[in-house]
């Protein structure tokens, strides 16, 4: 599948925008089949009472925000279609381009009809259309001034050397999370505003435990992979790369904030900063410990597949499961009472099996559970690869379960039987998804490996 993808970059490109245009506008996923709501949404949608009530400037400044946003889909389309084709242009191609914007953006506000945080708008469906059509228009000028072909040699050069491409792939991520929920606003009064935030220093850390822990996971994986890179193509002393990571993630940092002036919902917070600096420095001291002695000599050698570093696989395990235990234990509650009352409730009630009749809410936690167990996936898959036996794949299993059985002492969480399908089915995904981009990753470095060979001089 991975390969398939990375046969047309652009088309892989515009299915991860695609999801990310579906996820962002539909956070923060409370949906909803209450009749009165639905009506109310309706008439949102088909009627323009609601934004007559709104002043102009607000209306201006969305429409321009979904121009912007769409833009990137119709680029990304367009060059998707494009690429493998002898006939570039035509009219039907622009056209069908232009419809499928279109359809996404209707079938997305026909979605938020069943949202209860949303404002689903026709003026929005045309705002949306008038953005993937300005980037057909932008996809055939890129052609026209061959910025694609250096584009395509760039995306060559990433998707061939693994460290750039988990580089790069990383530092997009932090890019979209951090304009997410999609509510942009680009009104220079609001960032004006906003940019207040920014000096007022606040040196006091998040309050909320589980904050700071979730900023933590997000930002540790920078400090990392920065390192790793640094030290793999830069020439300069240790320290000196040690110091260059170190203000590398602080700006990181500062920069996700800052993308966040132009978010409706979100602020600016030196606090964050703070606790996202942290994780920072945790990724750098995780690979000082991890790969300053095993990587020191032949770190700039090719990945391969015998290339293996125990310390880092369990080390990978236990952040996993120590996450894990967090998230289904904190915050606990002891109480025998309620102990007893979930454990009745997870083994007999109905509702264990079917949580919700909502299939929205169905959908919704099938897809969190998903997510969360998809780096078990990871490590069966490495385990059965370094043939640790049966008894350390029951062990994780163990492990993996006992965590999920946290939630009997949590306060605000109750363990269902509904939550193993979705468990499982992140495994199953994990492992699948693992094994191809290892096999992508190894395969790309051969490859390159051996056509710097071969351009060398003989001797």
């Amino acid at each position: 599948m991975i390969a398939f993808l990375l046969r047309n970059k652009w088309r892989s490109i515009f299915l991860a925008y695609t999801l990310y245009i579906i996820y962002g506008t539909t956070l923060p996923f409370r949906f909803t089949l209450s009749r009165s709501v639905i009506l109310g949404q309706l008439e949102k949608l088909v009627s323009l009472q609601y934004y007559r009530s709104l002043p102009s400037s607000i209306i201006q400044i969305d429409g321009i925000s979904n121009i912007l946003f769409f833009i990137p889909f119709g680029l990304f389309l367009f060059s998707a279609v494009t690429q493998e084709r002898s006939r570039l242009y035509s009219g039907r191609t622009f056209r069908n381009i232009i419809m499928s914007g279109a359809l996404l953006s209707t079938s997305v506000e026909l979605l938020q009809v069943f949202t209860v945080n949303r404002s689903p708008s026709v003026l929005d469906i045309l705002t949306n259309t008038m953005g993937t059509y300005l980037g057909v228009i932008l996809g055939y000028m890129m052609i026209q001034k061959g910025y694609r072909d250096k584009l395509n040699r760039i995306f060559d050069r990433i998707s061939a050397n693994p460290d750039l491409f988990l580089l790069s792939a990383y530092l997009l991520y932090l890019f979209l999370a951090a304009l997410a929920p999609f509510n942009v606003n680009l009104s220079p009064f609001r960032i004006y505003g906003s940019l207040r935030s920014v000096t007022q220093f606040d040196f006091t850390l998040q309050s909320s435990p589980s904050k700071i822990f979730g900023i933590l996971y997000v930002f540790a994986p920078a400090g990392y992979i920065v390192a790793r890179t640094l030290r793999r193509y830069s020439g300069r002393a240790y320290f000196f790369q040690t110091i260059m990571t170190i203000f590398a993630g602080f700006f990181l940092c500062v920069l996700v904030e800052m993308l966040q002036l132009f978010v409706s919902n979100r602020y600016f917070s030196w606090s964050d900063i703070y606790s996202g600096w942290i994780g920072i420095l945790y990724g750098l001291f995780t690979y000082q410990l991890l790969h300053r002695g095993l990587f020191g000599s032949h770190v700039r050698e090719p990945w391969s597949r015998s290339h293996y570093s125990p310390g880092l696989y369990y080390f990978f395990i236990s952040n996993y499961v120590v996450f894990l235990f967090y998230k289904f234990m904190y915050p606990f509650d002891l109480t025998s009472q309620q102990v007893t009352q979930k454990l009745g409730f997870f083994l007999l009630d109905l509702y264990s099996y079917i949580p919700s009749k909502n299939i929205f809410d169905l959908v919704v936690l099938l897809v969190k559970n998903v997510a969360l167990f998809v780096p078990a996936g990871f490590i069966f898959f490495e385990n059965q690869q370094r043939g640790k036996g049966v008894w350390f794949t029951a062990s994780v299993t163990i492990i993996i379960l006992a965590a999920k059985g946290m939630q009997l002492i949590n306060s605000h969480q109750t363990p269902l039987l509904y939550d193993f399908f979705g468990m499982g089915s992140g495994v199953v995904l994990g492992y699948l998804f693992w094994g191809e981009f290892k096999h992508h990753l190894f395969q790309a470095e051969t490859n390159r490996s051996g056509s710097h060979l071969d351009n060398q001089p003989e001797k």
